[in-house]
């Protein structure tokens, strides 16, 4: 190739890098209309944040914010917001519930452990009692690889960095043969270990939990942890959880579609974390998603008459399945469907 055309290929990169930058700085400015519904928030809840320096952060979505009461004993952390779409700014699914610094994880989705860490002030964050040291309580949803694929790192590298605790894993009917087969997996890792004189003293413990049907599945001095049977697809064995704490009641759906008698086990819920998919745009969806996703999860529609009657001092919305093209779109077709409450799209590390 001549120096001619090499640096007309170069001059042309250039040409086409600021083009392509400007057009990015265009996109991305706000519109008035932008500035109606702030970062997917309602105006009560927008001092938030303006006390974070922003009042709506542009594509593909603001910061983390904690909307928590400081005199709250219960704080409940979004580690994972996400789905199966490898959208680098959210985790898989996962939930943290700190009660007293004692913390409960829900599900195990990609980067969960990081994500775990990232909220301890170690890492930067504010929840001390997410340290690695403390993570002995795990309940599963369901077993879709996008719930469970980080169980081996929330398994092992607590261990790994010197944790001698007991991690209990409660779920669906198969989470101890799971639960069995992934610490069959790393024997391999303790028996190298062994023979390169790196043994750790303590053992990897993690023991698994089943249950098959609606009711109590934990209780201790600081919750009472409920299941509830809940519809999702072919998936036979799929639970919401409610957390009951001396302040609080908070609701995890997990997945699931429209199930009946949710709404009235929900009730009473000060905050409820909700699965949604929105409406608008699912025609062009990829592959089978239009014709299947209805039997999997929650519609706008659904969730907004679900959480008229939960009546939920906060809900949030996570797992979110937004098809519309708008970041805003979950929230129209809510206030659409005649939901009125208070309602935020999850962020991860979001603090409530």
């Amino acid at each position: 190739m001549s120096i001619f055309n090499r640096l007309f290929i170069k001059l042309s990169s250039c040409i086409l890098l600021v083009f392509l930058s400007g057009n990015y700085i265009a996109a991305h400015e706000l519109s008035a209309e932008d500035m109606k519904i702030e970062a997917g928030l309602d105006p009560f809840l927008l001092g938030k944040l303006r006390q974070n320096g922003t009042s709506r952060t542009p594509a593909p979505m603001r910061k983390s914010i904690d909307f928590s009461s400081p005199k709250s004993k219960t704080k409940v952390i979004m580690l994972g917001s996400g789905s199966p779409i490898p959208l680098i700014e959210r985790f898989g699914p996962g939930v943290a519930v700190v009660v007293n610094d004692r913390p409960y994880l829900i599900d195990s989705g990609e980067g969960i452990w990081r994500a775990s860490q990232a909220a301890t002030p170690k890492y930067g964050g504010k929840i001390e009692g997410l340290d690695a040291k403390n993570l002995d309580r795990l309940f599963l949803t369901h077993h879709h690889a996008d719930h469970i694929s980080n169980l081996p790192s929330i398994i092992y590298l607590p261990w790994y960095l010197g944790s001698d605790r007991q991690l209990d894993i409660y779920g669906p009917r198969n989470t101890a043969k799971i639960v069995n087969k992934i610490l069959d997996a790393y024997q391999y890792v303790i028996d190298v270990g062994e023979v390169t004189g790196t043994k750790y003293d303590a053992p990897i413990i993690a023991k698994g939990h089943d249950f098959i049907t609606s009711g109590r599945v934990y209780e201790d001095e600081n919750v009472i942890v409920d299941a509830f049977k809940v519809l999702h697809g072919n998936m036979p064995n799929s639970f919401s959880y409610k957390f009951t704490t001396k302040d609080r009641v908070v609701v995890i759906s997990g997945d699931k579609r429209a199930t009946p008698g949710f709404k009235e086990w929900a009730k009473g819920a000060n905050l409820m974390l909700h699965e949604v998919y929105t409406l608008g745009g699912l025609e062009n969806a990829p592959g089978r998603v239009p014709l299947i996703v209805g039997s999997y999860h929650t519609s706008t529609e659904q969730l907004a008459e679900v959480a008229n009657y939960v009546k939920p001092e906060l809900l949030v919305l996570y797992h979110v399945q937004n098809y519309t093209g708008d970041p805003n779109g979950p929230m129209d077709e809510l206030r659409s469907a005649g939901y009125e409450g208070e309602v935020v799209i999850a962020v991860d590390q979001d603090i409530y």
